[in-house]
């Protein structure tokens, strides 16, 4: 223990001109960099203030001097930050949508001794592309608003075959409107899909830390009773793992509810070939489509689909598949094979959707 720790000192003295390490406790942190949160604020940000945390997120990632650029979102102060640069990391990018932590993130810049480099970008992870990714339409970004080409400015571009990934984004799931947070995900699973948005550029991984609730539906294996649309639309264009299960009263603010719950680092990584294909303009049609399916899992198949688009039946001939199977029966990667084959079938109708009155903004939600 005494020869890891001098190890991890000597490491430190190496990376950085600290005039500190950093601070010890969420109170040290609070008198230094003045952190008041409103009590009612609507804001739901999160942030990493110990050190024993950081290093323990930083550790379970794996490999990190193999330099792929993490960006890192609400870097607070900048104590995970530092955690990554001591177990290796050579390029961060710090997301930072509040301006109180800039001049602490700064500081921390002027420290980081090359080949190691830290860059500070003004932006949201949750407001990201606004304008859905808008090229050449003028579309302009307010920070913390931002676009994916902002963020990806110091991130080279790798094949999607390749097992190189491009980034990998890490941090608390938060948004200044927790309202907008179920949709997000969802967003960025479109955009994955398109290879647009954050994906431009090649695979990122995203690894955030989840409430244990979210995490489930997220994580949810076939047959769990936590297993649902918005798990089977992450199984299909994703490989999932859980990282950590670490207790809410590690992370600040800490609302006196969520004392006895959990946070779960999640690992999402984009395949190189999804359990499904849709073209991207079809993107949006999808979750819906998976939405009406689901709907009622002791359905027979071909009911469900008939329901969707009339005539769809002959889509299971084409699949060689019984008109007896259930619902309940499919596999995701069969799931995907339909939805494929559903999308692929000249005969389809996209009524379902505008029937129910759906628009593009209101599917988002529907996750």
């Amino acid at each position: 223990m005494a020869a890891s720790t001098k190890r991890g000192m000597a490491l430190c003295k190496n990376i950085f001109a600290f005039k500190g390490l950093g601070y010890s406790s969420s109170s040290q942190a609070e008198k230094k960099f003045g952190l008041e949160f409103p009590r009612y604020s609507k804001k739901n940000y999160k942030y990493i203030l110990d050190e024993g945390l950081a290093s323990t997120i930083a550790y379970s990632l794996g490999h990190l001097q193999n330099s792929v650029t993490v960006i890192e979102t609400n870097p607070g102060p900048g104590v995970l930050t530092r955690a990554l640069f001591e177990a290796g990391a050579t390029h961060i990018v710090g997301l930072e949508p509040e301006r109180r932590f800039h001049s602490a993130l700064l500081d921390l810049k002027q420290q980081v001794r090359p080949p190691r480099r830290f860059d500070l970008l003004h932006g949201d992870f949750s407001k990201i592309d606004p304008h859905d990714g808008s090229v050449g339409t003028g579309a302009h970004c307010t920070p913390p608003a931002i676009s994916s080409r902002d963020v990806l400015a110091y991130v080279l571009p790798h094949s999607w075959k390749s097992d190189r990934l491009a980034a990998r984004f890490l941090g608390v799931e938060a948004a200044s409107k927790p309202s907008i947070l179920p949709r997000v995900l969802l967003s960025h699973l479109s955009q994955m899909a398109a290879r647009r948005g954050i994906f431009q550029k090649g695979r990122c991984e995203l690894v955030f830390f989840y409430a244990e609730e979210r995490s489930q539906k997220i994580t949810a294996q076939f047959g769990s009773k936590h297993f649902g649309r918005l798990s089977l639309m992450v199984s299909l264009f994703c490989d999932i793992r859980v990282l950590l299960r670490e207790p809410s009263r590690l992370f600040y603010p800490v609302c006196s509810e969520e004392k006895e719950k959990c946070l779960n680092l999640v690992s999402i990584i984009p395949k190189k070939t999804p359990l499904v294909s849709v073209s991207s303009q079809n993107m949006h049609y999808l979750n819906h489509f998976i939405r009406l399916l689901l709907v009622r899992p002791q359905r027979r198949v071909v009911d469900a689909v008939e329901s969707i688009s009339p005539g769809s039946h002959v889509i299971l001939d084409q699949l060689y598949w019984s008109h007896n199977v259930l619902i309940k029966e499919l596999y995701p990667q069969d799931i995907g094979k339909l939805a494929t084959a559903f999308f692929q079938w000249e005969g389809k109708s996209f009524n379902f959707y505008y029937d129910a009155g759906c628009n593009e903004t209101e599917h988002l939600q529907f996750m």
